[in-house]
């Protein structure tokens, strides 16, 4: 799982939560064929739920938006 590791590392950028978007982006980079559902699951964040040291950040809808690592907290400004 260490391609999903370093895809989260270089979206992140330094910030706690990177936007599924931009992990998808990063993915394609290092993977070009990158399909989700190779990992039996429908969406990325799907994928990012079922690693153990990574949470997904809701919306209001409810709708997985981005991914932080567990144990995180976002530091309010």
């Amino acid at each position: 799982m260490e391609f999903f590791d370093k895809a989260f590392q270089q979206a992140a950028d330094g910030k706690e939560e990177v936007s599924l978007s931009l992990i998808g982006g990063s993915l394609k980079k290092m993977m070009p064929k990158f399909k989700v559902k190779r990992y039996g699951c429908k969406t990325l964040g799907k994928l990012y739920e079922r690693l153990e040291r990574y949470e997904l950040v809701m919306t209001e809808k409810g709708v997985a938006s981005a991914v932080r690592m567990k144990g995180r907290t976002v530091r309010q400004e």
